[in-house]
């Protein structure tokens, strides 16, 4: 596929050659092989100690935190939120995934109501601030989403559909579209449990 022919080209970069096991481990995850994505992510650690020079890039973090929460893999979330950590601490762009990676963590262990917190303090960090310029809406789509499975974890359907409609009235406001298909999908599960089936199936559609 594309991604894994860009793998190809970025192994020809010694600035890429890590990041480019980082890509084919999240196409691994994607394609729940969870051994290839171990294998890849060994190779990984192998370039990376070899390495003369740092790899021009490290925004693969993100993309590999939700792979591991698609792939319920707790262990990945972990490690991700681990090397999330230290880059938060420094530079503020950083807390909401932060927030997000414990989010994942801890639905991952069953602690539905310290995820839903950890969603939401990502969430108010994607509001607007003139005095915090550095926020953005990078993790809005996801955690709001997440905040929606959430709520249906929890058995609040009702609570969930009404947070779910919300926030796909703000897509055009945001200038987002394709980033919100999760947040119409968590919905479409809300409104399933509710019994509102034609719905569902039309948002899924």
């Amino acid at each position: 596929n594309s991604a894994m022919s860009w793998a190809d080209i970025l192994d020809k970069d010694p600035l890429q050659k890590v990041n480019a096991m980082h890509i084919r481990k999240i196409v691994r995850l994607q394609q729940g092989d969870p051994e290839g994505a171990e294998r890849f992510r060994k190779q990984a650690e192998v370039l990376a100690a070899e390495a003369s020079s740092r790899q021009m890039f490290t925004n693969t973090l993100t993309l590999e935190l939700s792979a591991y929460a698609l792939a319920n893999d707790l262990t990945g979330v972990k490690q991700i939120a681990t090397a999330i950590e230290p880059l938060a601490a420094r530079h503020p762009g950083w807390v909401p995934f932060r927030h997000v990676a414990e989010g994942h963590f801890q639905r991952l262990c069953g602690n539905l109501e310290a995820a839903l917190a950890a969603y939401d303090r990502c969430l108010a960090l994607n509001e607007r601030d003139p005095a915090e310029p550095w926020r953005s809406v990078a993790t809005w789509p996801r955690a709001t989403a997440c905040r929606v499975d959430v709520l249906v974890d929890l058995g609040r359907f009702a609570e969930a559909r009404s947070a779910g409609e919300c926030a796909l009235e703000r897509p055009s406001e945001l200038g987002l579209v394709v980033a919100t298909h999760d947040i119409a999908r968590a919905l479409a599960l809300a409104e399933a449990k509710l019994g509102d089936y034609g719905s569902a199936t039309e948002r899924l559609a």
